[in-house]
């Protein structure tokens, strides 16, 4: 079955594959669907933007934006706003 791709897909990615090497997604791309598509403005992060917020999509989507923001360059917003680094690159 198909489904929508989130920002919880990160760690399938990334799983035995070493983060110096070139990263095969956008992280550009992944960046910015996380905090402008998995961000609720009560807090929390989610699925897609039709779902709820949960803890297992917010853990998930943190590390994602985290390897997007310190693997990658920082392409979204400012440096001072990155999260912390969760993965050493």
């Amino acid at each position: 079955s198909h489904r929508m791709k989130d920002g919880a897909d990160i760690d399938p990615w990334l799983a035995g594959r070493s983060l110096s090497d070139d990263l095969l997604m956008d992280e550009g791309m992944l960046e910015r669907y996380i905090l402008l598509c998995a961000q609720d403005v009560t807090g929390g992060l989610r699925d897609k933007p039709s779902k709820r917020t949960d803890f297992y999509h917010s853990c998930y989507n943190l590390s994602g934006l985290s390897v997007a923001q310190h693997c990658g360059k920082l392409s979204f917003g400012h440096a001072q706003s990155r999260v912390a680094q969760t993965h050493p690159c």
